[in-house]
């Protein structure tokens, strides 16, 4: 079983961050929405300066690396960000007093 390698840009720093590696390009995007919902973070709080990028694959059977020759563009993170559905407020209801 091999992994996708993936890496995200900073626009602001002008530079990649240390590769990362999931089973396929749609548990990549399930991550990056996670770290778009999990808020104060550099990635939430700026999403306009992130884009995932896929740049190759690790077999962990043999430790073999494949770099692909062109970085693909995955998820622009301000994209993803619009594109998320407004989370609701969560009310708990007060219990209701019994009169005496």
């Amino acid at each position: 079983m091999t992994y996708e390698m993936y890496t995200l840009y900073d626009s602001c720093s002008q530079s990649y961050n240390n590769p990362f590696y999931f089973l396929n390009d749609n548990i990549a995007k399930r991550a990056a929405i996670d770290l778009l919902k999990r808020g104060e973070t550099e990635i939430s709080n700026h999403p306009e300066d992130f884009t995932m990028f896929k740049i190759g694959q690790y077999d962990p059977q043999t430790a073999e690396i494949t770099i692909y020759d062109t970085k693909i563009p995955l998820i622009r993170m301000h994209e993803l960000a619009a594109n998320l559905p407004a989370e609701e407020p969560q009310t708990v209801e007060q219990p209701q007093l019994k009169e005496a």
